[in-house]
C-alpha cells in the first residue's frame, strides 16, 4: 500500500473513528479503484453504510503524486 492510500485511509479514520473494509473485501488493501486522474477508497462504516473518498493525481515523468 502506497503513500496516498494510506493518507486516504487516515483521512477516513478522523472523519468516522472506525472503518471496515467495503463489502465483502477482506482487507483494506482491495478497496482502492484508480481512475485515470483519481485514486478513490471505499469504505464501511460501523452502521454498515459505504463512504468513497478521493484524491486527484497528476502525471509526471516518473509516475503519479498527489495535486497540490
Amino acid at each position: 500500500m502506497g503513500e496516498l492510500e494510506r493518507k486516504l485511509m487516515q483521512k477516513a479514520i478522523q472523519k468516522h473513528k472506525k472503518i471496515y473494509p467495503c463489502s465483502r473485501k477482506e482487507s483494506f488493501e482491495h478497496c482502492f479503484t484508480r481512475e485515470t486522474d483519481r485514486i478513490l477508497f471505499w469504505y464501511n462504516t460501523k452502521d454498515r453504510s459505504t463512504h468513497l473518498i478521493s484524491t486527484r493525481l497528476v502525471r509526471k515523468k516518473r509516475g503519479l503524486r498527489k495535486a497540490a
